[in-house]
């Protein structure tokens, strides 16, 4: 079982959590403060096995640098010039894929 948690899912910043059965969390998004980030975690770094963040706007990557001078891990895609690559962040198998205009 996975559970999911969310700090924010706006304009003001999008922040969420998955944890596995295991009690790793990944987290999606980085767009709240630290402190609300930290909420969402119980304040428990310790089983943030990583950080996926879409792309570069604020209320996505807002607390991405403070989580990376803590030691995790943030996979943002969007920097990269491959567009596929796979990550694994503990239990967690992450792919990414260039996003396509088709309108």
């Amino acid at each position: 079982m996975v559970v999911l948690k969310c700090a924010g899912s706006n304009s003001e910043g999008n922040c969420y959590s998955l944890t596995d059965s295991s009690g790793q969390v990944l987290l999606i998004e980085a767009g709240v403060s630290h402190g609300k980030l930290c909420r969402l975690i119980n304040w428990n770094i310790t089983n943030v096995v990583g950080c996926i963040v879409t792309h570069h706007h604020l209320d996505h990557v807002a607390s991405a640098p403070k989580l990376k001078m803590m030691g995790v891990e943030v996979f943002s895609p969007f920097e990269l010039d491959e567009h596929r690559r796979e990550v694994v962040f503990g239990n967690y198998r992450i792919k990414s894929f260039p996003l396509t205009n088709s309108m």
